[in-house]
């Protein structure tokens, strides 16, 4: 638990100000930004280029 205390203090530490006093909105912006990149990379990428990513993956992860 003092290790988490001290993390979340030396990252405290290292944001501006303007986030700190705005964690909320930050994590928002934050969430919408992933989200829309997800939604754009489902809508523009081709399929077929998806499907060699994920067997990639599973190969290099050694899926069965």
């Amino acid at each position: 638990m003092t290790n988490y205390l001290l993390g979340s203090r030396i990252i405290q530490s290292i944001l501006p100000t303007i986030i700190k006093e705005n964690l909320d909105v930050a994590i928002f912006f934050g969430i919408l930004s992933y989200v829309l990149f997800l939604i754009n990379w489902l809508v523009t990428t081709d399929w077929i280029e998806k499907l060699h990513l994920f067997s990639g993956a599973t190969c290099a992860i050694g899926g069965k």
